[in-house]
């Protein structure tokens, strides 16, 4: 039985919470969330000028996201308050009556992680009316982080060659590096996909050489995959050195674009996280031959199935 089946019986009020309609939700960074309280008089007497407080216990709460009716509630600090004095349903509570109260907020995108207990994180509020206090605890899916730049001037790891910016006609070889940072459970299975856009190809030189055999080229959809590893611990590129792979690619165009030849599409991460049991999908940026790095903005929302 899940804890977010519990419900407190003592003294004769039940209280539950579903998330996104579910009374076990599993959450994801950066995503929004519609919490909705059911609070039932299971007792054999009424209840009068009742109180209710959410108490939104962590950090990785963008408590700025807070959307509640001002006229019913108010936000103090992390939490939520209703009163019975301007949410009239807590005024008296009858036998067998139930009350729902709602309310919304957005998870951040990424927050801090713990060193000493990185792993297998949660969310955690607590619901408290009628001397009651009510703990719900939900699993959060890991963040990861594919971060995809590319360089003519690789600081004499493959030594590219050709006009930069690249010239109609003749050929220009750049350097694709590939980092991976893991933030809040351990991963397994973890995969980068990418497709190199027209014109491109692989020129074979790849560092280091022990990633060679985990990198692939489907020559028929284009499509790039590098296999990171079975396991991806909590806390890679965070609280040790990411994961990386670099990659040279060759193109000779017949004319060049005023917003910069496209050469390696979105790369796309995913992986089976051990804590949620769910598969976690991210995505990063493309890259064209103006080298921007668009790394500092934040990536389109997870999927997860």
């Amino acid at each position: 039985q899940s804890i977010q089946e519990v419900q407190m019986i003592a003294p004769k009020i039940s209280i539950s919470q579903q998330i996104n309609g579910s009374s076990d939700y599993i959450v994801s960074p950066g995503e929004n969330l519609h919490y909705a309280i059911y609070v039932r008089n299971i007792g054999n007497s009424f209840f009068e000028k009742l109180y209710l407080t959410v108490k939104l216990d962590s950090s990785a709460f963008d408590f700025s996201t807070v959307n509640i009716d001002p006229e019913q509630a108010r936000l103090d600090n992390n939490q939520i308050i209703w009163d019975w004095k301007s949410f009239p349903q807590l005024a008296k509570l009858d036998i067998g009556d139930e009350i729902k109260i709602e309310f919304d907020v957005k998870l951040q995108e990424q927050w801090s992680i713990s060193k000493t207990q990185p792993n297998n994180t949660i969310v955690k509020n607590v619901i408290s009316v009628a001397n009651i206090a009510q703990e719900f605890i939900n699993k959060v899916n890991s963040r990861m982080i594919i971060l995809q730049t590319g360089a003519y001037d690789d600081k004499g790891l493959f030594g590219n060659t050709g006009s930069n910016p690249p010239v109609a006609g003749q050929t220009t070889t750049y350097t694709i590096t590939w980092q991976v940072k893991n933030f809040y459970n351990d991963m397994k299975n973890v995969k980068v996909k990418a497709t190199l856009m027209p014109g491109v190809i692989i020129t074979g030189k790849i560092s280091p050489d022990t990633a060679i055999s985990n990198f692939t080229l489907d020559s028929q959809s284009r499509e790039i995959v590098w296999i990171v590893g079975e396991d991806v611990p909590v806390g890679t590129g965070i609280l040790s050195q990411p994961l990386s792979i670099s990659f040279q690619i060759s193109v000779t165009p017949t004319s060049i674009p005023s917003t910069g030849l496209p050469l390696i599409g979105e790369p796309v991460i995913s992986g089976e996280d051990q804590w949620t049991g769910r598969t976690v999908q991210w995505q990063g940026w493309p890259i064209d031959s103006t080298l921007t790095d668009n790394n500092s903005q934040l990536p389109p929302q997870p999927q997860t199935n």
